[in-house]
């Protein structure tokens, strides 16, 4: 019934309809904050898609079950070590260059899990990106 809907209404319709709904549901977030809110969720949504195959993943890279324990002690370690020290710098050298350069290290630091010959470079790669968070 929706599928119709979309179909006698035009895609690009369906589209501007949805966008407008978005931007009048949201629109008590304005500024900087909507763009990093709108920018998160995208990035969320694609952070989350390998996490049930993250396990196996590991298991074929032949770490042993505490791995996991592991990798995630790391990855929350090193995000409650930059709780801090971020704020500092955001407020050292400014919000946007501090978002910008530690998305793009984030997303550089993902090469150490597709490059990853053995579950360590995981482990490392989930200290990187959390360290950027």
């Amino acid at each position: 019934m929706l599928g119709e809907r979309v179909k006698s209404m035009g895609f690009t319709h369906a589209v501007d309809r949805f966008r407008s709904f978005l931007w009048q549901e949201f629109s008590f977030i304005t500024g900087n904050y909507r763009i990093l809110v709108l920018s998160w969720m995208i990035m969320d949504i694609a952070m989350e898609m390998p996490i049930p195959n993250f396990q196996y993943y590991v298991e074929a890279l032949g770490g042993p079950p505490v791995a996991l324990g592991l990798i995630g002690l790391g990855n929350f370690f090193a995000m409650a070590l930059v709780a801090f020290p971020g704020g500092y710098l955001a407020d050292k050298y400014g919000r946007r260059w501090l978002i910008s350069t530690m998305t793009f290290a984030m997303a550089l630091s993902f090469l150490f899990f597709a490059l990853a010959p053995s579950w360590h470079f995981v482990l490392l790669g989930s200290v990187v990106s959390s360290l950027c968070l």
